[in-house]
């Protein structure tokens, strides 16, 4: 019985930490993807050059900051890789909820202004992806194919699937041509909120 018992908790402590690293790995891609879903809302401000200057604002201070974290010659403590996770978490978050008042005001936001937070943004995805990677190696007995790593890599990947979903729900009335640019960015971005709020709990498990 007892045994029985300690199967059944080490089994649900494995569910949770894969859910977790999930919805991490998610949250690491999220914010983007939903930037990069809502081409047609940024595209006022930037133009026809829209996805190649959101691509360089982001993947460039990206690849610097995971370059940075890769060329880090100490581990960094547990306690302060989560530290910098939330950090970055809450950045995003941040970014989100800007768009999102920026969406439902009509709020123009300054060229500028944009691709400075979209760099930011950018760093703060390099850093937490080098993060995750980072902490699921410590989870060894979970890093198998249904673990730690493999849920991250899931989220990763899986994360486009939410915005992509809204932008197909909302393809009809885009086609009897209605506008539904603002409408659309609104739930995208009120959902990669809702990702995001979820991973500032599933921090816990590091």
């Amino acid at each position: 019985m007892l045994m029985n018992r300690l199967i059944e908790d080490e089994r649900s402590s494995r569910q949770w930490t894969d859910i977790s690293f999930f919805i991490l790995g998610a949250a690491t891609t999220i914010t983007w993807d939903s930037i990069y879903m809502s081409v047609s809302y940024f595209q006022q401000f930037l133009g026809k050059q829209v996805l190649s200057v959101l691509s360089l604002c982001f993947s460039l201070p990206l690849f610097v900051a995971m370059l940075f974290c890769l060329c880090l010659k100490t581990q960094l403590p547990v306690k302060l890789m989560a530290c910098l996770v939330r950090l970055c978490i809450a950045y995003m978050l941040g970014f989100c909820i800007l768009i999102l008042l920026a969406g439902s005001c009509d709020i123009e936001i300054p060229v500028g202004l944009l691709c400075f937070l979209v760099g930011l943004c950018g760093i703060a995805s390099g850093v937490m992806q080098s993060m995750i990677a980072s902490v699921t190696g410590l989870f060894s007995q979970f890093s198998l194919e249904s673990g730690a790593s493999a849920s991250a890599l899931k989220g990763t990947g899986g994360a486009i699937l939410i915005p992509m979903a809204v932008q197909i729900g909302f393809l009809p009335a885009a086609m009897a041509g209605a506008s539904t640019i603002n409408q659309s960015l609104i739930v995208v971005f009120l959902l990669s909120s809702g990702m995001l709020l979820l991973s500032l709990l599933a921090v816990r498990i590091l």
